[in-house]
Order: C-alpha cells, then structure tokens, then sequence
C-alpha cells in the first residue's frame, strides 16, 4: 500500500545474533550467534505515511562433532563410541548414520543402548597381509538439517599367534615364527607383533 517508492529501516533487538543488510526491498538476514531476536521494519512512503512490520529470527548453535581418540584393536576385538557424548549443539534432535571406509575389515552399528555404537575389528588380513587402519565416520543431523561429522580410526591387529590369517594360534603360523627367528621369512611389523606369543617384545623360538 502507500504511494511508492518506499523507504525501508529494519531494527534488531538483539544485534549480537544477526546482522541485517538492506538493498531496496530485500532484507537479507545473517545469523551471528545463537539466541533470538526481533527484527522490526518500518516503511515510510512518499507521503510520510508509515508501517510496520516484526518477526522473530531463531539462532540455534550449529551442530558439531567432538574429536574420538583413535585405538588400536586386535581382530574380533571391538570399542564403544557413545554419539551423545560425541555431538553438541544444533537443536538437539539427531539422527546418526555411519560409515566404515571398509566395512570387510571393520564394522560398526548400534547396540541398542541409547545412542551407543560398537565398532569392531572383523578382520586384519587382507590379499595374505596384515592390514593398515580403517576409519568410520559418524553424521549427525538436527531436525533443522544441520549436520556435522566425527571419526574414529582403526588400526587393526591380528590375534597373537595368528600370521597366516587363520584367526588364532595354529601349527603352520608356529612354523612361520620359527622360520623368522632363523631369518628364512620376513613379516609385516604387525606380525610380528602377533608372533611374539609371550608378549615379552622379543621373538624366539619359544614363541613358535
């Protein structure tokens, strides 16, 4: 209504959560921190003839994802990520997903304790190798859309005793330590760490 064109003022009462920009007729409206605030516009036409207009403008803190330390675990061997104690922020109603970047060697899903996950260790042989580290990436996202990521990395062991992928102490992996102790066969770092069955950090022929 009015005669055109008209003049626009917005005001905040809470100028520390948006900042306002006019250009014309267009408001645009960046959030600067979480809280509410009440814009008000005034119109003034030609005529000096006045209107206005409020509304509310929520700022909800966005979501983030804390740092999940990294472990070490032996196959079959599994660790608990709580994602409530993980994620903060946004407005609180998540929903999870997660991914492993390799889900034949390490596998995650939820234990059917709150927002609980276990995270485990299938299997630490790949083509007749031991394996490097595997990383499962949580995603959280708000009833508003807002997301954020957290990850955790593996790195996978083998069970002691196991350096042929059996998946436990076996004849022919007692033979591959004998052999290495005489220098015939050269191991990963990882099974040698499996061959050393008296976990005394050194691999000898009472091992085998």
């Amino acid at each position: 209504g009015g005669t055109p064109p008209a003049g626009y003022v917005v005001a905040s009462d809470n100028a520390g959560t948006t900042t306002q920009a006019l250009a014309g007729d267009m408001l645009t409206v960046t959030a600067s921190a979480s809280g509410v605030a009440n814009l008000t516009v005034t119109a003034t036409d030609q005529t000096g003839a006045v209107a206005t207009s409020t509304f509310e403008v929520t700022v909800n803190i966005a979501i983030v994802g804390a740092p999940i330390a990294d472990e070490d675990l032996r196959e079959n061997e599994s660790t608990f990520v709580d994602l409530d104690a993980v994620f903060a922020g946004g407005d609180g109603d998540y929903t999870f997903t997660m991914e492993s970047e390799d889900d034949t060697h390490v596998v995650a899903d939820f234990t059917g304790t709150g927002n609980e996950v276990e995270v485990t260790a299938i299997e630490a042989y790949a083509a007749g190798t031991t394996i490097g580290t595997v990383t499962v990436t949580f995603t959280a996202t708000d009833g508003l859309g807002d997301t954020a990521t957290a990850s955790i990395t593996i790195d996978v062991f083998p069970v002691i005793g196991d350096l042929d992928d059996y998946g436990g102490p076996n004849p022919n992996s007692a033979s591959i330590t004998l052999d290495y102790y005489l220098g015939l066969v050269t191991l990963t770092p990882k099974q040698v760490d499996a061959a050393d069955m008296n976990r005394d950090a050194i691999v000898t022929h009472y091992d085998a």
